[in-house]
């Protein structure tokens, strides 16, 4: 069976656009501002499966519902992390700090 030369060249680079897309590196950028008890701003980055921010890198520790948790050793119990997140409501707990957050 012959393979008409259009419809080889469009596999092929229907082959390739899939490849390449593989390789990306993708990562979010965070803006936070304090809610509650102090109002000081600072950002994060998501890259993968750690977040980054002042000189710190956590590791994603799981998540239950909506709620991801990170922190730079995972504990047992994964609700005792350091950090939650929850990004579809932007909101970033830490110890009793809360923030909200916006994407870059």
């Amino acid at each position: 069976m012959k393979i008409i030369p259009q419809i080889r060249i469009f596999c092929l680079f229907s082959l390739f656009l899939f490849i390449s897309g593989c390789s990306r590196h993708d990562y979010t950028t965070w803006e936070c501002r304090g809610v509650f008890p102090e109002t000081k701003k600072f950002s994060f980055i998501l890259d993968g499966s750690t977040m980054q921010f002042d000189n710190r890198q956590l590791k994603f520790c799981g998540s239950l519902g909506n709620s991801s948790f990170f922190d730079e050793m995972c504990p047992e119990k994964i609700e005792s992390s350091k950090v939650v997140f929850i990004s579809k409501k932007g909101d970033f707990i830490e110890d009793l700090h809360a923030y909200r957050c916006s994407a870059l």
